[in-house]
């Protein structure tokens, strides 16, 4: 049993009352010049201060920068404090408040741990050696454990004890390591006790100063001891002494049995914690790990490592009995424990956390990224833990992945060091990672900063879901401290303390590499963010929404009224008899329509997004989730998820989580076989049903073989299929589109329990022309394969099933209900490009054609025009609602018409009378003079808004360009999108690409970005007039994607999905001759991020009208890195501070700009808090530093023609729009002569 002796006498001490190497949320310990280790925390919530301990190796630290004079041959204990009241606004903490030396020179002293013992004093734990600042240490004993009263309010020594053993102490040495109190002046002490005083001779790290938190400098082959402790103030039959009594009440030891080869194990000590259940009955819970065997561990039958769990009545210090006393608990291999922490809002349970070398839980890494462990791996892991058996409760592990040089098979090494409960019943679990190696989570890889790194995550207490995980450090070593590493302050936000030999708060020189800082640094509670000003590490964060109730979104639901729909859509035919009934936790869609957005939110916080997402790949289309504020993509890929190139092109499906600016889903379904894509993508927001559309080579696709679709037919060259996925895009059935030779879908509607698909289809198998370069782009923005003389095919399946589960094979959950097929008379070929189901009585679907006859009217000239075509739903026979349900488009003078894309106008009253069609055309643009046209050989944009009834032209806007040389300018509008702004005007978004360097007239920018850029517009939906025109891209070709490139999310705020083949967001990572994806928001105001290579300056904070300048226009740029389906992902968040909320109060906008241009690597990730605001997060070295706005243009041009009355007399008629005869129309009249030689198919769609 351990001796105790007392000390009350008062020491000096050296008091330091500031520090120099300061910042808002983190602080770094000085050049020293000898090393600072940390050893743990504790945070009074009620004075709202930070406590810490640990050890230093420095003589006469200077007060001012807490320099020592000179290195110190043995450590001494420090404390410290920082009182976060007096942390400046906007601030987690400014600086030390105050710190105090513990310490003789040349004399061994360490401080290992803490706890608050009443309102006014600190215990500390730790080892001395003879003769120093602990008085009465037994001369006799190498060293002593010591138990130390402080004050909290002046840190000053109060009183301490020594411990020693009573059988053998000069033998048996005792190391406290852990302490907790009770409620009644009462302290639990869990030490480690030595069998001999032999030298150790494994010091790691720095030997000339050990960090004595991690080894012990005599004695092996430790045991566990737990000592109580009562420590009140000394009284004389009720007097105060004015002294503190430190009496040992009980110990209790726990040596290991010896093992068979005689050989001794050992035993390390987690951590313990006082808990009181349900029944008000007190435990003390003690945690660790050995391989050894004995009273309070368990017994182990093979040899390794295991946790440990004993549970102490803290009474007697006995095993209880009523309760499992001990667990050993893991895997067949190593588990070890380090660290144990209380739920504080639940009796019934608490955590542990640690590493091990088997699987014990649920794994978080998606091991198809990182492969299977190498079985020598360590992986960190936390448990939840029911106390009333010690059974578990839910267990996540995570898996790492070695730095990119190491062989992707070599182990690695990362553990959770500790772990904290904040109010709301949620944990934060602070770890280690070794040797530049990567946490995952999910499909995402973080980012390795240099050495070992330091990794936090959030996990949701009730459901053991990741909220975010960030992983952070410099180019040198971090590590957690051991016991008490991590606290929650009052705000919910976890403070991380360790140790460091790189940069984190203060710039290291070369001659100091070998010394060791503490560092001590808060971080956002809700989002994960480093709140800081002067951060100088790195961190790579990402979030994991794993439900649906996680997810923090600002949306309302539709405005109820008067809509014309609602009387129409019981013209819907009801689903067969036959059909199964749906399952009930898909209910049937509401009748309003489900891709209409929720109303803006009229305080919304508006932060762009940008993520450039390495190829090769190729974009298809894109469609908005207003409950999760996500967006769905769907493409090619050549990119294999263990980052090889495949010989082809795979189809891809990835979901984009808006609020976070991450990919949380990517899978690719495909061969190395066959060529397949995918061009677009549907959502069924009632049933959380997603459907995408493509093609596969021969109709035998990785992901259509399966018997129970329809074959494709004897001669099939390329057959489309519908694969319908769950909410989480994991392919669960679907059908296969395979009755002609060739069929292409280009674009898919959900309503209901229906899947409308348009096709590009044809009886011909021929075989076009070699595919071109290293990537053929097999999406509908790529030159079709196979297939002549295409003809229209709309197709609607009935939603026979929706499968819960994945089945193998899939299962057909679409059967055909309908077929409508629409050919071209005479000659020619026709393009299919989009179609939108506007209420329940049009399907409007939309392309070009050089055909003619039939519904897409006669011509007798050679060129491409556009065609509509209104479509009953129910039947798929040309609508006879309506005045026309046809209509062909023609320039004036007959040069090309291309139609690309449409949208419906959102507003409930106006939905049912306009629709906006999309295109380019070579034609002359009315309201110009003959010398004012474009050069011979241009092509133009344009928008126009159509009248639902007729069909004809309400007005056309024409988008004009300018080139340096005055040369032929092409550009073309491939997709719009409609947003209803709070006034309750039409507001259209116009999205395209612009090509061979031509500039956009009235765009932002003053010159192209270089060769084909990315443009998009906003224009006042009911004139036509432009409100900004943006131009965005690299200084290599870049595209919008043609399946369906635009979307408008919940706040009114553009989503802009497309491709580069340079440096837009991030380095091109396609290789030569490669495309990288893209996706970027724009808010309604024309706010975007501005690529980050425009003429080699740093990012500017783009936006057609004038911002506020309130303090807090700042910036956040952010490049993270992602791993999964597409490898690496650069993730930018720009944050526009005019519409910022801060959780505290904003930062001023010249101290961030001053604070941004002192570095030279940008990385910072944002992300939004639920209480409202956004926080940032810097990854590597912020530089891109100077925000500025671009002078803002604001574009309100003349438009082609006036809106018009809906009568055919008064029809406007402009450059693309000819007057018909007969009925109103929007191009041709009914008797245009026919002939005219075909052309090739596809135009306007070369592979750039």
């Amino acid at each position: 049993m351990p001796s105790f002796s007392l000390s009350t006498a008062s020491v000096a001490v050296v008091f330091l009352s500031t520090v120099t190497m300061l910042s808002a949320g983190g602080v770094q310990t000085s050049k020293g010049p000898g090393s600072f280790y940390s050893g743990g925390m504790v945070y009074d919530r009620a004075g709202n201060v930070l406590y810490m301990t640990g050890l230093h190796y420095n003589r006469a630290i200077d007060d001012e920068d807490m320099t020592g004079n000179s290195i110190d041959s043995e450590s001494n204990c420090f404390l410290a404090s920082i009182e976060m009241s007096d942390a400046g606004q906007g601030e987690t903490f400014a600086h030390f408040d105050k710190w105090v030396s513990w310490g003789n020179p040349d004399v061994l002293e360490t401080c290992s741990s803490m706890t608050m013992h009443n309102p006014s004093q600190l215990v500390v734990v730790g080892s001395t050696a003879p003769e120093g600042f602990f008085p009465n240490a037994d001369p006799a004993v190498l060293l002593s454990g010591i138990v130390s009263v402080g004050s909290k309010d002046s840190l000053q020594f109060l009183s301490g004890a020594t411990i020693n053993s009573h059988s053998q102490p000069d033998l048996k040495l005792l190391y406290p390591m852990a302490v907790v109190s009770d409620s009644n002046n009462n302290v639990y002490v869990a030490a480690l006790t030595s069998t001999d005083n032999a030298l150790s001779e494994t010091l790691g790290g720095n030997p000339s100063q050990p960090n004595w938190q991690k080894y012990t400098k005599y004695g092996s082959n430790m045991y566990m001891s737990i000592i109580k402790l009562s420590i009140r103030e000394g009284q004389l039959k009720g007097v105060p002494k004015g002294e503190i009594d430190i009496e040992e009440l009980w110990t209790q030891e726990f040596p290991l049995e010896l093992e068979e080869d005689n050989v001794n194990a050992s035993v390390s000590i987690g951590g313990l914690i006082y808990k009181v259940d349900s029944t008000g009955r007190e435990m003390i819970v003690v945690s660790g790990s050995t391989r050894g065997r004995g009273r309070g561990y368990g017994s182990s039958a093979g040899g390794e490592e295991d946790g440990f769990l004993t549970i102490l009545d803290p009474a007697t210090g006995e095993l209880y009995s009523e309760i499992t006393a001990q667990i050993r608990d893991g895997s067949p291999a190593d588990d070890i424990i380090t660290g144990i922490c209380d739920d504080p809002t639940d009796a019934t349970s608490f955590y542990i956390v640690g590493a091990t070398k088997g699987s014990i839980g649920q794994q978080q890494a998606d091991l198809s990224l990182i492969g299977e462990p190498n079985v020598n791996s360590l992986q960190p892991f936390i448990r939840k833990i029911n106390l009333e058996n010690l059974s578990e409760i839910w267990t996540l592990q995570w898996a790492t992945k070695p730095p990119p040089e190491n062989d992707p098979s070599s182990a690695t090494f990362a553990y959770a060091s500790d772990c904290a409960v904040d109010a709301n019943g949620d944990v934060f679990v602070a770890g280690t990672i070794d040797a530049k190696a990567s946490m995952v989570q999910g499909l995402m890889e973080h980012s390795a900063q240099g050495g070992s790194d330091v990794w936090v995550t959030k996990i949701f207490g009730e459901s053991g879901s990741v909220d975010w995980m960030n992983q952070f450090g410099s180019s040198g070593d971090e590590e957690i401290a051991w016991y008490g590493g991590i606290v929650i302050d009052a705000d919910g936000d976890p403070i991380i303390m360790g140790d460091t030999t790189g940069s984190m708060f203060r710039q290291r020189s070369s001659d100091d590499d070998i010394q060791t800082d503490i560092f001590v640094l808060s971080l956002d509670g809700p989002t994960g963010a480093i709140r800081n000003s002067n951060f100088i590490g790195g961190t790579s964060m990402i979030v994991e929404v794993q439900n649906e109730d996680d997810i923090t979104t600002q949306t309302r639901s539709p405005e109820t009224g008067d809509n014309p729909m609602d009387e129409q859509e019981e013209e819907l035919e009801p689903l067969p008899e036959d059909q199964p009934p749906q399952n009930e936790e898909y209910p049937p869609q509401a009748d309003q329509p489900e891709d209409i957005p929720p109303e803006v939110t009229p305080d919304h916080q508006y932060i762009p997004v940008a993520l450039q997402i390495p190829g090769p790949a190729y974009a298809g289309g894109i469609i908005y989730d207003s409950a999760t504020n996500s967006v769905m993509l769907s493409g090619a890929t050549y990119k294999l998820s263990d980052g090889s190139i495949s010989p082809n092109s795979m189809c891809f499906v990835g979901m984009v989580d808006l609020d976070h600016a991450v990919i949380h889903v990517a899978d690719t379904y495909g061969s190395n076989e066959l060529n397949e894509a995918c061009s677009s993508v549907a959502y069924d927001s009632e049933n959380d049903i997603a459907y995408t559309i493509g093609a596969a080579q021969n109709g035998e696709g990785a992901f259509a073989q399966t018997s129970d679709w329809d074959l494709p037919v004897q001669d099939s060259m390329e057959a489309g299929t519908v694969m319908q996925l769950n909410g989480r895009l994991r392919l669960m059935g679907g059908q296969r589109l395979a009755d002609y030779a060739v069929v292409y879908p280009t674009t898919i509607e959900t309503y209901r329990n229906y899947v409308y698909v348009a096709s590009m289809a044809s009886e011909n198998p021929y075989e076009n022309r070699p595919e071109e370069g290293d990537y053929p782009n097999f999406t509908t923005g790529g030159p079709l394969k196979y297939g002549s003389d295409f003809f229209l095919k709309i197709d609607r399946f009935a939603v026979t099933d929706v499968p819960d589960q994945y089945h193998d094979p899939l299962p057909a959950t679409l059967e055909q209900d309908w077929e409508a097929r629409f050919n071209i008379e005479d000659r020619g070929t026709i393009d299919v490009m989009a179609m939108e189901l506007i209420g329940s009585q049009a399907l409007i679907v939309v392309g070009s054609t050089n055909g003619s006859g039939g519904p897409f009217k006669e011509t007798d000239a050679s060129d491409y025009d556009g065609w509509i075509l209104k479509i009953d739903p129910n039947t798929g026979e040309l609508s006879s609602v309506g005045a026309a349900a046809s209509a062909r488009i023609d320039s004036m003078n007959k040069q090309d018409d291309y139609i690309y894309g449409l949208c419906q106008d959102r507003h409930p009253t106006r939905n049912m009378e306009y629709f906006y069609i999309v295109g380019s055309t070579a034609g002359k643009i009315r309201n110009l003079s003959d010398e004012e046209q474009l050069p011979e050989g241009s092509t133009h944009a344009f928008v126009a808004r159509v009248n639902m009834d007729d069909l004809s032209a309400e007005w056309i806007k024409h988008f004009t360009m300018s080139s340096p040389d005055d040369s032929s300018m092409k550009s073309e509008a491939l997709d719009c999108a409609v947003h209803i702004n709070e006034s309750g005007e039409s507001i259209v978004y116009v999205g395209g690409t612009v090509r061979d360097g031509a500039l956009m007239d009235g765009a932002n920018i003053k010159e192209s970005h270089g060769k084909d850029d990315i443009f998009v517009a906003s224009v006042n939906g009911e004139s036509g007039s432009i409100n900004w025109m943006s131009q965005v891209g690299s200084d290599d070709h870049d595209a919008l994607a043609y399946g369906k490139g635009l979307e408008i999310d919940a706040f009114g705020n553009a989503i802009v999905f497309g491709e580069t083949l340079g440096t837009i967001y991030a380095e091109h990572g396609a290789g030569e001759g490669g495309k990288d994806l893209i996706l970027f928001t724009i808010s309604q105001d024309g706010v975007y991020l501005d690529p980050r290579t425009r003429v080699a300056n740093p990012p500017v904070y783009y936006g057609p009208t004038k911002r506020s300048n309130a303090p807090g226009n700042g910036a956040l740029v952010a490049y993270g890195v992602i791993a999964g389906l597409i490898a690496v992902a650069a993730v930018v968040c720009f944050c526009q501070a005019r519409y910022l909320k801060k959780k505290r109060a904003v930062t001023d906008k010249a101290a961030i700009f001053k604070y941004l241009q002192k570095f030279d690597v940008e990385d910072v990730d944002l992300r939004r808090s639920p209480p409202g605001g956004w926080h940032g997060t810097y990854l590597n070295k912020l530089a891109y530093g100077i925000n500025k706005a671009a002078e803002s243009t604001t574009v309100e041009e003349d438009i082609g023609s006036e809106a018009a009355p809906l009568t055919h007399s008064s029809v406007v008629t402009d450059s693309l729009f000819m007057e018909s005869s007969s009925r109103p129309s929007l191009g041709l009249a009914d008797d245009h002569d026919e002939g005219a030689e075909d052309k090739s198919a596809r135009p306007g769609r070369e592979v750039v």
